[in-house]
């Protein structure tokens, strides 16, 4: 493989039939996959080759590229372990705080579809953006926009669903044990 490609990911699994991929990311690529019409691939021990997109559907770092019709099913079968790769120039930036003003309104879920609140801003940072979720006890919590964070976005449903934000404040338990700490003793 040439020195010049920019590793964004790597095949875990194949579906030939389907022509589909699932790709692991590589840490900050996933924004890569997004409107992208055409994927190199790296097979072990083959030539790279191009590929057109069908479709994409990302899940945090694991991305599911299905193929468009011109790809043999015997090719997509020997992809599994395979590289996925960018020439410099095809690389996107991430997210910036102004890519996000959609979400401003969208419901902030949890992976158990538990409503955490809504999105009421967001942010840029040096790294990464950051949006606000206003809680339903009134409490605010910011997050980054990363993958880690951001399981999901369905704009028309706007909904987000997010992953484990413990790391990041308040935790369900500790909002309820707030509430119980907060009612008026009889």
């Amino acid at each position: 493989m040439a020195d010049d490609w920019v590793h964004i990911g790597r095949v875990s699994s194949v579906h030939p039939l389907h022509r589909k991929l699932r790709i692991k990311t590589e840490p900050a690529r996933a924004h890569e996959f997004a409107d992208r019409t055409w994927l190199t691939v790296v097979p072990p021990g083959a030539a790279p080759m191009r590929c057109r997109v069908a479709a994409v559907a990302t899940f945090g770092a694991v991305v599911t590229v299905t193929l468009a019709p011109g790809v043999t099913r015997d090719s997509v079968g020997r992809m599994k372990g395979a590289a996925v790769v960018l020439r410099p120039e095809e690389q996107t930036r991430p997210p910036r705080a102004s890519d996000l003003r959609q979400w401003v309104g969208f419901r902030v879920m949890d992976p158990q579809g538990q409503c955490l609140g809504t999105v009421s801003a967001v942010y840029e940072t040096h790294t990464n953006a950051a949006f606000e979720v206003e809680r339903p006890n009134a409490a605010t919590l910011i997050l980054p926009a990363i993958e880690a964070v951001v399981k999901a976005v369905d704009a028309a449903c706007g909904t987000l669903v997010v992953g484990d934000i413990a790391p990041y404040g308040v935790t369900d338990e500790e909002d309820k044990r707030r509430a119980h700490d907060e009612q008026p003793a009889d």
